[in-house]
């Protein structure tokens, strides 16, 4: 690692006060308990490994500090595995939690673009112990007024990005409620529309099993669960394989691309439209596809409350799959054809819309990346 002159390479436990032995760790039903007939405003955001994960009724933490994953962030993964919070709140014992000598903002902005490869275990989750977490050697200028100069244009930035995500998803929410507002609840069902069994307007199945010997950079690409981000089709991230495929695996533009299985239980039910296929590709075993000639009706329905409700079993609102016998079940309103065309072309305006942002999105991470990299090669500030 080049040392820009006036900069120095200090492990990270000497420029921060490491707070873990404040933890104390509370289970689901623990917490569930204390949250009982409290007000809003008598809880506490409470802290994991990669954000909020819920609320508590009191606070371990008063004050700014910087948090990163222990267990279960996304240390190989082009994310942030570092966050500031601020205020009074609980942390469980999945996060680390720093504060810094000089700059929270400066050493986030570090630990989110270190290269963890080589101090962090384990084969599923990954883990960062406090021992290789102390360790990390830090790239820092020694003026601090350097430190927060460079914080100070990546929070620009970084304001940017959050800026054109933020459009994305006022665009989501606006087809969510042109949705009800033109169909109605598909629960209630208050426009009287007929109703039809998913299995008889849709075929839906999953995806290819393949050997890790079998993945290849000259084959096919497989689409995951990675691939889908914010309900669009991404290939940051994508997995080749090649190996013999079923016809009926190949996917087709119109096709909408489903998650029906993962360890993270949020990411169950992420579904994105194909379009455009230039190239012949397939899709993982974690994954289905649902065809059907309703696929913008269906597209925007997989993603409301409504569709969550009724493949969910039991009392827990936690769906950890989806299986076909669980898409079966759904009986869904189906609208007028007329009011479905209106809707398509109505929501594919608001696609291209969505397009563009999610291209000028694509631009500022560029670009923010490109800051980052010259603000660790003391480039960015003279």
């Amino acid at each position: 690692m080049k040392v820009p002159k006036g900069w120095s390479i200090e492990p990270l436990e000497n420029i921060c006060s490491i707070f873990d032995a404040q933890r104390i760790p509370l289970n689901n039903e623990d917490r569930q308990k204390r949250l009982l007939g409290k007000k809003p405003e008598e809880l506490y955001p409470y802290y994991g490994s990669t954000g909020q994960v819920g609320y508590v009724d009191d606070f371990i933490f008063n004050g700014e500090y910087l948090l990163i994953g222990e267990d279960g962030a996304p240390f190989l993964e082009n994310k942030d595995k570092a966050y500031i919070v601020n205020g009074k709140f609980w942390v469980n014992n999945h996060a680390h939690i720093l504060k810094a000598k000089y700059s929270n903002q400066y050493l986030c902005y570090f630990l989110n673009q270190f290269d963890y490869r080589k101090y962090v275990t384990g084969a599923t989750r990954l883990k960062l112990t406090q021992a290789a977490l102390r360790s990390i050697p830090v790239l820092i200028p020694e003026n601090v007024e350097t430190q927060t100069q460079i914080a100070q244009i990546l929070d620009k930035s970084t304001a940017l990005i959050a800026k054109r995500k933020a459009q994305i998803a006022e665009l989501d929410k606006l087809v969510q409620s042109v949705f009800l507002e033109m169909f109605g609840d598909p629960i209630t069902n208050p426009k009287k529309w007929d109703v039809r069994k998913l299995s008889d307007i849709a075929t839906y199945f999953n995806g290819l099993t393949y050997k890790p010997d079998q993945v290849s950079e000259s084959g096919v690409v497989v689409l995951r669960s990675s691939n889908i981000q914010n309900s669009e089709l991404c290939f940051k991230d994508t997995v080749k394989v090649s190996c013999p495929i079923k016809e009926k695996l190949w996917v087709k533009n119109n096709d909408i691309l489903m998650c029906s299985r993962n360890g993270s239980a949020n990411l169950v039910g992420k579904v994105a439209l194909i379009e455009n296929v230039e190239e012949k590709m397939t899709f993982g075993a974690f994954m289905m596809i649902i065809r059907s000639q309703f696929y913008q009706y269906l597209m925007v329905y997989f993603q409301t409350n409504a569709f969550r409700q009724q493949i969910k079993t039991g009392a827990t609102t936690t769906i950890n799959q989806i299986t076909g016998a669980m898409l079966d079940r759904i009986e869904l309103p189906i609208p007028s054809q007329e009011l479905l065309n209106h809707f398509s072309k109505w929501t594919t305006k608001i696609h291209a819309q969505k397009t563009l942002l999610q291209k000028s999105l694509a631009e500022l991470e560029i670009q923010h990346q490109a800051l980052m990299q010259r603000a660790f090669n003391g480039q960015l500030v003279g």
